[in-house]
């Protein structure tokens, strides 16, 4: 039912052509708070197809017809007996609201008429398209006849490129705006300049209310869903007959917030002095359901059960536009989602800068420092508006804010003045109710991931199954972000933040220790191995990260032996001054926790001496080889492959130094020992072919006779344990 006071407004259309520009126009006319009629929403009823056009045609004040190539259903069959048997019911509204006697109402002047602006082209490619197809081509034949007579008629028309080149056509059009008082209980002021860095994002949102009414605005909780709701509202107020903001955390706050519309601050309804909250609740519903052009916002539909509740209200609501703000990124699809992102670094820091003006203790490095606290607070609208309202009531300074927030000095983590942030609560604590709705699973796994980095992490990292599950709830409550269609994801840097700081002591132990297990059963690869490198990359901040908290906590193990990985592949890429002080931490967390001749140690020791080879320190080097060479040979069999790993490295070494003498005996030996392992196992060594033509170069950088040479490496089969007929057959393998 509609208010007899309101301007009705009738929009003729063929769907099949012109169905995003039919929407996107009865989406305007509505927000002006006109009655929009159509065909499609004719209720026939008792009447004929004929009356019911001519009657819904004479109450509309204004009649706008869009017309293209399509003509429309026939209208054979319910016409007056001296009426055109050939138009079609499109092409009847015009002619009806032109007022062609003695079928039509009165003349009147409101009638609009919008052509596309390649009507030609369209013509003749539905001509082609039609070739052969009699009543199709007389079909388009009648049209064109129905353009070019309405042109005739001298009426207002236009062509239009576009949905929104039309509703551009027709701002200029003679229709009211229906004056009166708007219904209004928000209670917000706009940010102003203050407002940055969404712009781009506004007016996505206004594209997408002007096809569908209706919109999921999702993100982590404190990204400043509701404060972009709200300049959405206020800086469009002019386009809604009544903007009305209802909290919807719990079905039971939507349900009473919704009844509380009834009041004279907001709808202003009879039933608003009603004891009973059910009538008061469905009398707004009335009021939504009998009017046009509202704004109804429904805030923090933040869990399933309210989200529920909301799907059931918006089905039953067709007369508006509802914009929903929620930390669930999971919707039917009848309502379309919009993802709401941190603010971008310039925007985050201009924020900083502009909201602690006048008001903060100043000093030179204050853009500086409003970068570093940016990026420390992750840019979340926030923690951003936290710490510009504590800098701006204590006059203290940005660097100060930073460096107390560095040290978690609870005066400012814990600190929120509700008056002043128009936030009840401070940004460590606004996650707490979104985590309570985690499983098990799911909030093992943010404990888990809290000990990352804050880049992205390859999702393959996590073993299938339960865990992939639980990274999709993280996400479903925006908790966690997918990038790259999927292959990696993000969590939040204050989110891994808070969740580290709540962990009790047993917690924190228990999540880091099974992430650095995670991390020891990924398949990475040989970090010596270039073919590897894409999947150690993204993994680079990570397993740094984990390895630096693992250090902090007194665990040794994996920890050592994946500094030790990394930092080997950070050495294979060359990346010195990285991988240096990783390998050192490795070794003296070793050394600490091992004693000083453990077989880690060695591991630590040989890493770091390769290292120190690669950058021309040979001298610093060798003591570490031969330490290792010795923890080995003590710990080990003589023929073990850690032995023979150090007799190489420092083999190598000897000869690099011209100490060829000394290399070679060493050289030899790790030869024989991989001859040894080939001869058990039956499987030749992966490493023998190499080593063989390292020994023959040493042979012949000594200067020694071919005969000489020949005979060492005969020697080396007999010395291995070979029979002569084998060894010529390994040989022979080796050579090809």
């Amino acid at each position: 039912m509609t208010s007899p006071t309101q301007f009705h407004v009738f929009l003729s259309a063929v769907s099949s052509e012109f169905r995003q520009e039919r929407a996107q126009l009865e989406n305007w006319l509505e927000r002006k708070g006109l009655h929009v009629s159509s065909q499609e929403k004719f209720n026939q009823g008792g009447s004929t197809l004929w009356q019911k056009l001519h009657d819904e045609v004479d109450r509309c004040q204004a009649v706008i017809c869009v017309m293209g190539v399509e003509p429309g259903w026939p209208s054979i069959g319910e016409l007056p007996p001296d009426a055109p048997k050939e138009r079609s019911w499109t092409q009847w509204e015009f002619w009806l609201a032109w007022g062609e006697k003695p079928w039509s109402p009165p003349r009147r002047d409101k009638v609009f008429v919008f052509f596309p602006a390649d009507l030609d082209q369209r013509m003749e490619k539905a001509r082609q398209a039609a070739s052969g197809d009699r009543a199709r081509l007389h079909a388009l034949d009648l049209q064109q006849t129905h353009i070019d007579r309405v042109k005739d008629t001298n009426k207002h028309y236009s062509t239009f490129a576009d949905a929104d080149d039309l509703i551009k056509q027709c701002l200029v059009l003679d229709l009211p705006t229906i004056p009166r008082t708007k219904p209004s209980n928000l209670k917000y002021a706009t940010l102003g300049p203050l407002f940055k860095g969404r712009d781009e994002k506004l007016e996505e949102l206004h594209r997408n209310l002007t096809v569908r009414a209706r919109q999921v605005i999702y993100g982590l909780g404190g990204v400043g869903k509701t404060r972009f709701a709200v300049e959405y509202a206020l800086r469009h107020t002019e386009e809604y007959q009544a903007l009305l903001f209802v909290p919807a955390d719990k079905p039971e706050a939507l349900y009473r917030n919704l009844a509380m519309l009834c009041g004279p601050d907001s709808l202003d309804v009879p039933e608003q002095d009603a004891k009973e909250e059910a009538v008061r609740y469905h009398a707004v519903i009335r009021w939504l359901r009998d009017h046009q052009g509202w704004l109804l916002m429904l805030d923090n539909v933040d869990t399933a059960e309210a989200a529920q509740a909301v799907e059931e209200l918006v089905g039953s609501l067709k007369g508006g536009t509802i914009l929903i703000t929620s930390r669930l990124a999971d919707w039917s699809s009848e309502i379309p989602t919009l993802e709401l992102d941190e603010l971008a670094e310039s925007a985050a820091v201009e924020f900083l800068l502009e909201r602690t003006h006048d008001k903060r203790r100043s000093l030179p490095t204050d853009e500086k420092d409003a970068q570093a606290l940016a990026d420390q607070l992750g840019r979340l609208a926030l923690a951003l508006e936290q710490a510009g309202a504590f800098i701006a009531q204590k006059r203290s300074s940005l660097a100060d804010y930073l460096a107390r927030w560095h040290q978690r000095d609870e005066t400012v983590r814990k600190w929120n003045d509700e008056r002043l942030t128009k936030y009840p609560q401070a940004v460590i604590t606004t996650w707490d109710t979104t985590v309570d709705q985690l499983s098990p699973e799911g909030r093992t796994l943010l404990r888990q991931l809290s000990w990352l980095a804050p880049e992205p992490i390859p999702r393959s990292l996590l073993p299938n199954g339960p865990t992939q599950d639980a990274l999709a709830e993280l996400a479903s409550f925006s908790l966690a972000k997918f990038e790259e269609g999927g292959g990696r994801f993000r969590i939040h840097r204050l989110v891994q933040d808070v969740t580290r700081e709540r962990q009790s002591g047993e917690e924190k132990d228990l999540s880091l220790r099974s992430m650095l297990e995670i991390f020891n059963k990924a398949e990475c690869g040989d970090p010596q191995d270039v073919r590897s490198w894409p999947v150690w990359d993204p993994l680079r901040p990570h397993l740094s990260a984990v390895t630096t908290y693992a250090d902090q906590y007194d665990i040794a193990e994996p920890t050592t032996r994946l500094m030790n990985q990394l930092g080997v592949f950070l050495l294979t890429k060359a990346s010195y001054e990285d991988a240096e002080p990783l390998m050192k931490q490795a070794l003296a967390i070793d050394e600490a926790s091992f004693g000083p001749n453990h077989p880690n140690v060695a591991r630590d020791l040989n890493n770091l001496a390769s290292l120190l080879q690669a950058t021309n320190r040979i001298e610093d080097a060798e003591p570490l080889m031969k330490r290792a060479l010795a923890i080995d040979e003590t710990s080990y069999e003589p023929n073990h492959p850690d032995v023979a790993g150090d007799l190489n490295n420092l083999a190598l070494l000897l000869q690099a130094t011209n100490r060829l003498k000394e290399a070679e005996p060493l050289m030899r030996r790790h030869l024989v020992i991989l001859l040894k392992l080939t001869r058990s196992t039956g499987h030749v060594h992966p490493h023998l072919k190499q080593a063989r033509k390292n020994y023959i170069a040493l042979l012949q950088a000594m200067d020694l006779s071919n005969e000489e040479t020949a005979q060492r490496l005969l020697n080396l089969g007999e010395d291995a344990g070979f029979d002569a007929q084998a060894y010529q057959s390994l040989l022979a393998d080796l050579i090809r």
